[in-house]
């Protein structure tokens, strides 16, 4: 948002102009599970620090090799979570 009583400086400028990117990533971990994150560009500042920051875990996991039915659906309504949280971002 553009405040004009305020001086920005240009990086500062030139990053409200830019599109923001948000990606899901995932991240390996053991026991056969990822761990899911999303990934921001330009980064964003952090609400609590206030340093830029490009991640955003979400305490969210997938399946890689889903044993059951149970992980599949486990699998299936974890994306339709990730993908609305996404497109709330």
């Amino acid at each position: 948002m553009f405040v004009p009583n305020e001086v920005f400086s240009k990086s500062q400028v030139q990053n409200q102009s830019k599109i923001m990117s948000i990606t899901l990533r995932k991240k390996q971990l053991s026991k056969n599970r990822s761990r899911l994150y999303l990934d921001f560009y330009p980064p964003l500042p952090n609400p609590g620090t206030g340093k830029p920051t490009r991640r955003e875990f979400l305490d969210l996991y997938l399946f890689d090799k889903p044993a059951n039915e149970f992980d599949k659906q486990h699998n299936k309504e974890t994306r339709k979570l990730v993908h609305q949280e996404r497109k709330d971002r």
